[in-house]
């Protein structure tokens, strides 16, 4: 059957009636694959037409946006700056303290609330020039008013609410009342949300402060942290590094302390990467424990993988008091979909000798020697504490980074991100991705395999995941296999009597600006425990020497693209904070905060000291 019979064939009657009285019938027939082109062009003509229209709307709109927020972060950093109640010496004394000693003395009164938020404003403020982690600063006056409340409490009165009086800054694709979750997207610029996330009122009703948002990466897809409309935000132990993503804003705010305690989320170590490379704590819950409401993301619909929301803290008091607040009565009251599972103060307290099973590499990537090094620190100080350390392999580590976690992620092909996207600039981490994502399926699948020949065999595999699932029936099929390695995964570390495991959250500290894009295989350390859905922790144990610099230009093996990127960020590293991952079975945040104290208090890691009075 010929093209033409074919067309004819599906065209209504009336159609083909209407061709034949007009003698187009036969003309169109003469001449279809002139037809056709002509057609094919009018097509390209108009798809382009649209895109260049919208684009331009977007810019419009998004300039527009830019100068609005550069206003309303000028008018807010001259409210905060001109205020003489505090000196730059108290700023730098109550932004240095720790959350425990924060908490008590704001609960006893030795500190006023409005003293505190003001410090934390005018840290933010001031780190804000150097770094570039605010979206957008929570309105001065209304901060001051709630403050002023609080300190209006009896001092007896105040172990109601357990945060009395702790700053609190969000990440931006958390719903906070009366400001945009744009996830670094034009097209959500406008949209204001009408009232807070369960997990923001929760937290504010508990005393808490919230009075910035922090910066993401656009999509939130990327361990860089940077967007056309916030701008790039950079690391505060060296301004060249990247702060990770797609909590960056939040990992940069505490980790230069201008934040105590933040909140921010992960699909794919959203929390644990800026945490470990801003030298802050976080914690991964398990997902589904804490409400999901009024959280964006960039793949809504699939629940293969889910996002978490979760804490980030500076030390992890901060993530113990935040966990006690995701599961309280008031949690449960602001979303009754989730399970009642109230906080276990047995298992966070108990002093059970534990079976902890550790691993340095897993997979095709290859640690440096500081990774190394800090997960094997971790070791000693939690064996001398009388845990029993055992080796540990995770069997088939490479399937969560190279088939679950893509194929869960970009199962609609990406088509969501790509609408979310079209039209806007693209910022340097995503645009490869758009760009490949945006193509035909065809085209995809030729380009996939032409890749495929460049990069080694793991990438090319996630690469291939982009491509979506084909049917209803593949993704069923998806869904039982993760299942059934998920409870593969929880028969072996039954049978081998582990009650959680020491492994790195990633290979590397934080690399230079701009290199993440070039190796997003790197997240395969936190990945998965995303696609297990393990609860995750992440405590800074040291420091990069330059002893590990130099077993790194001897050792770490530049075998292919992928770790020669890695490589090149080993150069000039020494000083950069390094982490320790603590991963437990499914709902046992409890027991994963008790380790993770307990690690906390037993190394010497420094939080990083920027006074702003010299």
């Amino acid at each position: 059957m010929t093209v033409w019979s074919k067309l004819t064939y599906v065209m209504p009657d009336s159609v083909r009636d209407m061709m034949e009285s007009y003698e187009l019938y036969t003309g169109i027939q003469n001449n279809l694959p002139n037809v056709l082109a002509a057609a094919a062009v009018l097509y390209a003509v108009w798809k382009l037409t649209n895109f260049v229209i919208i684009k331009r709307k977007l810019n419009k709109k998004r300039e527009a946006s830019k100068i609005q927020i550069q206003k309303a972060k000028a008018k807010w950093c001259e409210v905060v700056d001109s205020d003489s109640r505090i000196t730059l010496e108290e700023v730098d004394r109550i932004t240095s303290m720790n959350f425990a000693d924060l908490t008590k003395s704001l609960k006893d009164g030795g500190l006023k609330v409005v003293t505190v938020v003001r410090a934390f404003q005018r840290k933010a403020a001031i780190e804000n020039q150097n770094f570039n982690f605010i979206c957008m600063p929570i309105d001065a006056d209304d901060v001051e008013e709630y403050a002023r409340e609080l300190d209006a409490m009896p001092v007896s009165d105040r172990g109601s609410k357990p945060l009395f009086g702790i700053p609190l800054s969000v990440k931006e694709n958390e719903d906070v009342e009366g400001y945009c979750a744009t996830l670094g997207c034009t097209r959500r610029l406008g949209v204001i949300s009408e009232k807070n996330s369960p997990r923001v009122q929760v937290l504010k009703d508990l005393g808490a402060i919230p009075f910035i948002t922090t910066n993401v990466p656009q999509g939130l897809l990327s361990f860089s942290c940077a967007n056309p409309i916030y701008g790039v935000t950079t690391n505060p132990w060296n301004a060249k590094r990247e702060p990770g993503g797609s909590s960056g804003g939040e990992g940069a705010a505490i980790g230069s302390g201008a934040s105590v305690f933040g909140l921010g989320s992960d699909i794919g170590g959203s929390i644990r990467i800026p945490a470990s490379w801003n030298g802050v704590t976080g914690i991964k819950p398990t997902a589904g424990r804490i409400s999901a409401v009024g959280r964006h993301t960039s793949s809504p619909g699939q629940t293969m993988v889910k996002a978490t929301a979760g804490p980030l803290a500076s030390t992890v008091d901060g993530l113990i008091m935040a966990m006690r607040a995701f599961s309280s009565k008031q949690m449960f009251l602001e979303d009754p979909s989730i399970p009642q599972q109230f906080f276990n103060e047995e298992e966070l307290l108990s002093q059970r000798p534990l079976t902890i099973g550790v691993y340095y590499t897993a997979g095709p990537v290859e640690v440096c020697a500081a990774a190394k090094r800090a997960v094997k620190e971790a070791a000693d100080v939690l064996a001398s504490r009388g845990h029993k350390i055992v080796p540990y392999e995770l069997r088939d580590a490479e399937l969560c980074s190279t088939k679950f976690f893509p194929a869960a992620v970009f199962g609609d092909g990406g088509a969501h991100l790509v609408n979310l996207l079209y039209g806007d600039e693209l910022s340097h981490d995503i645009s490869p991705l758009i760009k490949l994502l945006s193509l035909p399926l065809l085209l995809k699948k030729a380009l996939n395999k032409i890749i495929s020949f460049a990069v080694v065999d793991y990438a090319a595999e996630v690469i291939k995941k982009n491509e979506g699932v084909a049917s209803v029936n593949d993704w069923c099929i998806l869904q039982r296999e993760l299942q059934e390695y998920i409870h593969l995964v929880i028969s072996d570390w039954k049978s081998d009597g582990i009650d959680a495991v020491l492994c790195p959250p990633m290979p590397v500290p934080a690399m230079p600006l701009g290199d993440p894009q070039l190796a997003k295989s790197a997240v395969s350390y936190c990945v998965t425990w995303n696609v297990l859905n393990f609860p995750a922790g992440v405590v800074p144990v040291t420091r990069v020497t330059s002893a590990d610099e130099e077993a790194d230009k001897k050792n770490f093996p530049p075998k292919d693209m992928f770790h020669r990127v890695l490589k090149r960020g080993l150069t000039d590293s020494a000083g950069l904070p390094m982490a320790a991952q603590i991963v437990t079975l499914p709902y046992h945040e409890e027991l994963c905060l008790r380790i993770m104290k307990e690690l906390e208090s037993e190394v010497s890691f420094q939080p990083l000291q920027r006074p702003l009075h010299t």
